[in-house]
């Protein structure tokens, strides 16, 4: 039976308070452990800042890879860009609702079959091409294309490739 260090009490082996004093009981020390000896500390693993540089680049590169936008994304914005230059040219609401309606569809298919996008892995760009001459009229990336404003001199180069 060992004593209790605050108050002396004998306390039983398995004792893990001591009755009297309610004095914590210290578990046993190993003996054949040598306590005073330091023990060498080995430190956690860091991540280099190049590895972690590269990480970045690596997820930028995937997400670029993942966003790259598609065709039918192509010909939805540059839809969109001509059929706003058609209503800001309407003169009247037969016009606006002809560009509306009809003229939609017709654009669109117009897109659907003139309208080339290339991909380049991180972005894409679309052309209409026609014959030996082509028009860059849209630039895609992150999912998002971009189309160039279109003013009467380019209508007008699409339109001069078209009738060819």
């Amino acid at each position: 039976m060992l004593p209790c260090s605050k108050c002396g009490t004998p306390l039983n082996e398995d004792a893990k308070f001591c009755p009297q004093c309610g004095q914590a009981v210290a578990p046993e020390m190993d003996e054949s452990y040598n306590y005073s000896e330091e023990q060498e500390v080995i430190p956690p693993k860091r991540i280099s800042k190049k590895m972690v540089y590269g990480i970045i680049a690596l997820a930028t590169l995937l997400l670029l890879i993942m966003t790259c936008p598609t065709k039918q994304d192509h010909v939805e914005a540059v839809q969109q860009e001509v059929t706003s230059l058609i209503l800001k040219d309407s003169k009247n609401e037969q016009d606006q609702a002809f560009a509306m309606g009809f003229g939609n569809g017709l654009i669109q298919k117009m897109l659907l079959s003139k309208l080339d996008v290339d991909s380049y892995l991180l972005f894409s760009v679309g052309s209409i091409h026609h014959k030996d001459k082509s028009q860059v009229v849209s630039v895609g990336v992150l999912g998002h294309v971009f189309a160039f404003d279109w003013d009467e001199e380019a209508m007008k180069t699409v339109d001069k490739m078209l009738e060819k």
